[in-house]
């Protein structure tokens, strides 16, 4: 943004006639289109992006919560089927995975990606509890067990 910017205040004090564009763009090597975005956004009356952002304020997609705000109860019902824990502390713990949750929400109407189940989990406090492994004794060639049992 920054480049095509400079690139058009320098194309627009080489303009005194024809070829001020094509002048920039073969020195440059930035293409017509770029170029021709950079002075449209000089002429334009818009508000400048702040620096190091890409998009204006509010732009881009709106978080799940937002857009169906209905989604948080039913997950919250969800979780209460398969949670664990003490009902006092703060942090709840669930024994389903996030794709199972985000499955169960699709079953109801609300698809979601395990990721924004995850996301959504973490800001009420609800944590999947992971599945543990047990430790199974390897064989060794000699028929006996690695460590004891």
């Amino acid at each position: 943004m920054s480049a095509r910017r400079g690139c058009v205040r320098r194309s627009v004090r080489w303009v005194i006639g024809r070829g001020g564009i094509t002048l920039v763009s073969r020195v440059t090597g930035l293409s017509y289109p770029t170029i021709h975005k950079g002075i449209a956004e000089l002429r334009s009356t818009a508000v400048p992006l702040a620096i190091g952002r890409i998009r204006r304020p509010g732009g881009g997609r709106k978080k799940v919560e937002v857009v169906d705000p209905a989604v948080l109860p039913i997950l919250q019902e969800v979780v209460e089927s398969s949670t664990a824990g003490s009902p006092m502390d703060v942090l709840r713990w669930t024994s389903k995975s996030k794709t199972n949750l985000a499955v169960a929400l699709a079953e109801r109407g609300h698809r979601l990606a395990p990721n924004t189940v995850g996301r959504l989990l973490r800001g009420s406090a609800t944590v999947c509890k992971p599945t543990v492994k047990t430790r199974k004794a390897a064989r060794r060639r000699n028929g006996r067990r690695r460590w004891p049992t």
